[in-house]
């Protein structure tokens, strides 16, 4: 649907994929931007528009706490939109209510996705009053 050079806007659709005959899925754009190019596996490589640029700090908690990403959800401590401080505990592994892992956030601000998928909590520092669109879109920390 999309291709090299398109202009695309947070929310639209760039993508589609036939399941069937009768019923088609529908990807759709998590910013705004410019597509740069395709990569040969059909990712699209956006260039975002620094004016609705979000920051994002990305927090690798399932590897924190040495757990599948996928058991993630059972350790949480923190809800999306929740205000966080600096050091304050994102999730934790407990036995016997001793904690053996925690996963601790590095900046103050706001949680603005927990992904499951792939172990990541994401948060936008307290001095960005931008919006954030969904899906986690920086690096992880070290």
């Amino acid at each position: 649907m999309k291709g090299a050079g398109d202009e695309i806007e947070n929310g639209e659709a760039i993508a589609e994929r036939r399941m069937n005959p009768l019923y088609s899925k529908y990807y759709h754009s998590p910013v705004s931007g410019r597509v740069e190019r395709i990569l040969p596996n059909g990712t699209l490589l956006v260039r975002e528009r620094p004016e609705t640029a979000t920051e994002l700090t990305v927090v690798q908690a399932a590897r924190d706490l040495q757990v599948s990403p996928g058991k993630l959800r059972r350790f949480l401590r923190v809800k999306v939109g929740q205000v966080v401080n600096r050091d304050q505990w994102l999730a934790s592994s407990e036995r016997s209510g001793m904690p053996l892992r925690i996963s601790r956030s590095p900046v103050r601000g706001r949680i603005r996705e927990i992904d499951t998928s792939l172990g990541l909590i994401c948060s936008s520092p307290s001095w960005s009053h931008s919006k954030s669109g969904p899906g986690c879109r920086a690096r992880p920390r070290a």
